[in-house]
């Protein structure tokens, strides 16, 4: 798989263009140009069972998104993450951990849980009607 083509490609299936990278890099390296990637990218590595050969931490930064480095079993790809949009409506959480919720008297699992399950009425239990086996 050759570095560039596949990214071009990337751009191109999520409607962008080299016009909308705003950098590349990652968090621990520090960022660099569009341009710097090319003049590096233009190669071509395995990207088929084994271990990863392109820098796991690589980034490349957009206006709506970011595209992130993903390895399975040494298969790698690009995966594009979009800037979520905004919620239309406000909603105060009671419980981000599944240990908030349980103290909020909220039946939920062991783990797994979203938002929603941790924050949900319709989970709620009573104290006496688990006692009394209910």
């Amino acid at each position: 798989m050759n570095l560039l083509k596949e990214t071009l490609q990337q751009l191109q299936d999520n409607n962008l263009n080299e016009s909308d990278v705003l950098w590349c890099g990652s968090k621990q390296f520090g960022y660099f140009t569009w341009e710097d990637f090319k003049s590096l990218a233009n190669i071509d590595y395995n990207n088929g069972y084994g271990s990863p050969e392109v820098a796991e931490d690589l980034m490349i930064a957009t206006k709506e998104g970011f595209f992130k480095r993903r390895e399975y079993d040494g298969s790698e790809w690009w995966e594009y993450i979009t800037i979520p949009k905004k919620p239309e409506k406000y909603k105060k959480p009671t419980a981000l951990t599944i240990n908030q919720a349980i103290f909020n008297g909220l039946n939920v699992s062991c783990g797994w849980e979203d938002l929603v399950s941790l924050n949900c009425e319709y989970k709620l239990v009573s104290l006496n009607s688990e006692y009394k086996g209910e």
